[in-house]
């Protein structure tokens, strides 16, 4: 009978875990369930009500990350680019 207790004791106390767990960690997931066809999530959906050019600047800013290619990094590639002879 003891070994049915502290079974049920660890059943328990994983059950509280767990539920911290996902309370604290909850805010990271979408507030969507699974989707079964993908068309588009928007990821950035918090700066939907700033103009586009701000809500990119922000973007950048939260996540670290860049937007869009250098102008100049962007004409490199196309300069490079292999060309058709017309032939």
């Amino acid at each position: 009978m003891t070994a049915l207790v502290n079974t049920a004791s660890t059943s328990s106390r994983a059950r509280e875990h767990l539920a911290h767990a996902l309370e604290h960690w909850g805010h990271l997931l979408p507030s969507q369930g699974p989707m079964t066809t993908f068309v588009h999530h928007n990821t950035l959906h918090g700066l939907q009500h700033q103009p586009f050019e701000r809500a990119v600047a922000e973007g950048e800013r939260l996540l670290g990350g860049r937007a869009y290619e250098p102008v100049e990094r962007g004409r490199a590639r196309y300069r490079a680019r292999p060309r058709s002879t017309g032939s």
